[in-house]
């Protein structure tokens, strides 16, 4: 009988097993708490060194007062009336519209100091370098598009040819890395071609968000770098390329650009330049092209409807002049106009009023009565188109 009393005393309590699994696990509980708990205070302030590196406040005034204080500087020009020194560009063109050809020619413009498309307009006060990033051409072809051209400064340019790279500009180790190349090479106005390629791995081009977050890197490198001057090219949507100058993607990529330069081009594949943006309003020009020197040129102020009654006039002189010697009337000018270019034609009002009118006012052709007839014929002049 003691020893059953005995054994019944030690038994096992069930109970105290599970107050002393619950301390336990308390314990390693509150233990993994102040791990968390010092993970996530460190990441915090990890985060924090990292946005006081990066971020800043710009200096300022107390009052507006102050403010008004400071002298203005004049406002500098890196292309005269066409680019403001220290401002973000965009260029925007359709789908084979003459994007790169017009985008070396600023390169060329920039480092030889010539005129833009041969513009008085277009005068050049750039004396920095000049880096293109190259995403649209392979090297090879780029190469000897840039040959092409006699630049004659050279030196004063730095390409990197991006085709098959993938670089996306919002991650901190390639924001460090880009800042750093810009920085190495000394470079004052930077070009990115295009907009597209260089966007891939920040996100969905569609998104004003993402996009909102591509375009302040883009001006936080340049403000960390060192560069002042940024352009970049963009295409125009596919399907709804004529007539349209607004960039492919999300809207906040026009919203960021200081000033934006257009092309676009008609049905006969001639292309068109206009810019509007701060301080800048340049109307919509012919832009002609040289097949042997890759360079560009600008009919200043001349437009689709200036252009069209040039091309116009000359087609009637042409009319005029093969009915010679007897002359021809003005229905007799229509009827040929529309058989010669079946897809066009020419209203009763345009050709008396305008076409016709403006020639005799250049004195190059005159009319003359035959019977009931006004017949018209050209005088010893010769129509030169502009």
């Amino acid at each position: 009988m003691a020893a059953f009393t005995l054994l019944w005393r030690y038994k096992p309590n069930p109970c105290n097993r599970r107050v002393g699994a619950t301390k336990a696990l308390q314990r390693a509980i509150e233990e993994e708490r102040i791990k968390q708990t010092a993970r996530d205070t460190v990441r915090k302030d990890i985060a924090n060194e990292q946005a006081a590196n990066r971020y800043t406040l710009p200096t300022y005034t107390k009052t507006l007062t102050d403010e008004l204080a400071i002298t203005d500087q004049p406002l500098q020009w890196i292309i005269n009336n066409l680019w403001p020194q220290d401002a973000n560009i965009s260029l925007t063109a359709p789908f084979k519209g003459g994007k790169t050809s017009t985008t070396n020619n600023v390169i060329r413009a920039l480092a030889d100091k010539e005129p833009l498309f041969g513009c008085d307009q277009f005068t050049i006060n750039n004396t920095g370098r000049i880096a293109i990033w190259n995403y649209e051409v392979s090297p090879n072809q780029y190469r000897q598009w840039l040959r092409d051209l006699t630049i004659t400064n050279t030196n004063h340019i730095t390409v990197l040819n991006m085709r098959g790279h993938t670089w996306p500009i919002v991650h901190q180790y390639i924001i460090d890395n880009t800042i750093q190349w810009l920085q190495t090479n000394n470079i004052e106005t930077w070009i990115i071609d295009p907009l597209a390629r260089a966007f891939v791995g920040c996100g969905d081009e569609n998104s004003n968000a993402d996009m909102g977050i591509f375009c302040d890197t883009l001006d936080y490198i340049k403000d960390q770098s060192g560069v002042r001057n940024l352009m970049i090219i963009a295409h125009t949507g596919r399907n709804a390329e004529q007539g349209n100058s607004r960039a492919r993607g999300a809207s906040r990529f026009d919203d960021w650009a200081d000033v934006r330069w257009t092309l676009t081009k008609d049905t006969d594949g001639q292309r068109w330049f206009e810019a509007n943006g701060r301080d800048v309003s340049i109307p919509e020009s012919r832009l002609d092209w040289n097949d042997q020197t890759r360079r560009q040129t600008i009919a200043y102020g001349i437009g689709k409807a200036e252009t069209k009654l040039e091309r116009d006039q000359q087609r009637v002189y042409d009319i005029i002049a093969s009915a010679e010697p007897n002359g021809i009337n003005r229905q007799g000018i229509i009827d040929t106009y529309k058989a010669a270019y079946k897809q066009e034609s020419l209203s009763k009002e345009s050709t008396e009023n305008g076409i016709l009118g403006q020639l005799q006012n250049k004195g190059l052709i005159y009319k003359y009565p035959v019977g009931k007839s006004l017949l018209f014929r050209v005088t010893n002049n010769q129509l030169q188109v502009t």
